[in-house]
């Protein structure tokens, strides 16, 4: 930087009006010129990482921002100043003088003087960070880091629209895992858990970099292929996930196998609609399986099923053995039963949606009442079972809140998978804990 000048210019009384505002220093405030810095109280230097005094009358505002946010951040300047807008607002990323980056909220107000406009900045990268964690807390599978159920709808809703628009091809795959249950039955959730870590980086590894593969379900996963040629392309994918899969796994002693069995279908050869796209594909994932496992098959037109009256009947198997838990999981199994069969009667979706709500309203209970009994019995390790009621949670708010996006079918899809993830995961643990402890 050339040789320091004052930082303050108490000639201009606009200078001077706004440091006497804030009072100094406590908000990093300035006026710009032209875009050049006129003024910059010692709070604004520190925000950069610069004297305020190096700034003054030599840097352009612009050049404290990365490159790719300049353009906006001209632009918001450029309105204020010429008098189009009366205030601004824009968080960009800037520069410390360090090479280090900081988030900036900006605001930015007309003064009246042609070509300049007062300026306060606020240092909100933690702000940011948070924002995004929250945000990839959403739309991120917290064990394996793939994108959840939500946002592979999401994009495979931008997808459908997109060869709506173009008629180009996006394939869509639906994969299970065989053999995983019977991993967890031997090694344990935790072994269960690394296996799922590595399956998902293997098939992730397989796709493009246009490509989605996310975790939809406890051992499920589905893939996005938007732009394939054809059908050979998509199954040159499935073979290469089906063949990541034949590597051992080196997570639990012994020997570990574990397939996949995937489903095909092509957007638009086997139409656009959502609910009918993923149902042919999971009924084509279970043919893989009848087939033997370990293999792919293409969806077939004639392969539509309607859906079932009675989505999970009750017996004596999801039984765990403790009263209270019993009962209230068979309020959940009736309560999944009642949205079917209104799905299946006259696909009500406000009437679905209301009981979907009843159905969150009992399991929030039934999850405050597991909880209460872990604390009550003193159960140790609880915390991954706290974390899976709250991710179990949030799935079942996402189908409820996208009943009208997703629709009928694909909502009775992920209901019944979701609720036996539920029984056949930690809960089992936990009731032979409290029988243990004379709870039953």
């Amino acid at each position: 930087m050339p040789e320091s000048m004052p930082a303050t210019i108490h000639s201009d009384p606009l200078a001077a009006a706004v440091e006497a505002l804030v009072g100094g220093n406590l908000v990093a405030v300035g006026v710009l010129r032209d875009g050049r810095i006129e003024h910059a109280n010692a709070s604004f230097g520190e925000l950069f990482g610069y004297p305020a005094v190096d700034l003054v009358g030599r840097v352009l505002f612009s050049e404290l921002a990365v490159e790719a946010d300049r353009e906006a951040l001209s632009e918001t300047l450029r309105r204020c100043a010429s008098g189009e807008d009366r205030a601004g607002r824009l968080e960009f990323t800037g520069l410390r003088r360090d090479g280090a980056v900081v988030v900036v909220e900006l605001r930015v107000s007309a003064v009246g003087t042609p070509g300049s406009v007062a300026v306060a900045l606020l240092d909100v990268t933690e702000r940011s960070l948070a924002v995004r964690r929250l945000r990839s807390l959403a739309f991120h599978d917290p064990l394996t880091g793939l994108p959840n159920r939500s946002l592979f709808f999401d994009r495979l809703r931008q997808s459908v629209n997109s060869a709506k628009r173009s008629r180009e091809r996006t394939a869509v795959l639906l994969a299970d895992l065989d053999g995983f249950k019977a991993v967890n039955d031997v090694y344990g959730h935790a072994a269960g858990d690394a296996l799922l870590q590595v399956v998902a980086r293997r098939l992730a590894a397989c796709s493009r970099q246009a490509d989605t593969v996310a975790r939809i379900g406890g051992d499920e996963f589905a893939a996005i292929l938007p732009g394939v040629r054809g059908p050979e392309q998509a199954a040159a994918v499935a073979e290469r996930m089906i063949g990541a899969l034949r590597e051992p796994f080196s997570v639990v002693p012994g020997d570990c196998k574990v397939s996949v069995s995937i489903g095909i279908v092509l957007c638009p050869d086997h139409g656009t609609d959502i609910d009918r796209l993923i149902v042919l594909a999971d009924t084509a994932m279970y043919e893989s399986k009848a087939r033997g496992r370990n293999t792919f098959s293409f969806a077939r037109e004639d392969q539509v099923v309607q859906p079932p009256r009675v989505l999970l009947p009750w017996s004596d198997s999801l039984s765990l053995g403790v009263k209270v838990i019993d009962e209230q999981h068979r309020g959940l199994v009736e309560r999944i039963n009642r949205v079917a069969a209104s799905l299946s009667e006259d696909g009500d979706l406000t009437a679905a949606a209301a009981l979907m709500d009843e159905l969150a309203r009992h399991t929030e209970l039934h999850f405050r009442t597991e909880e209460g009994l872990m604390d009550a019995y003193g159960i140790a390790n609880t915390q991954r079972h706290r974390d899976e009621h709250r991710m179990l949670l949030s799935d079942l708010h996402s189908l409820g809140g996208g009943l009208e996006a997703t629709g009928v079918m694909l909502a009775l899809q992920h209901l019944k998978p979701w609720l036996l993830l539920h029984l056949d995961s930690l809960d089992r643990e936990l009731a032979a804990d409290l029988r243990e402890r004379g709870q039953s």
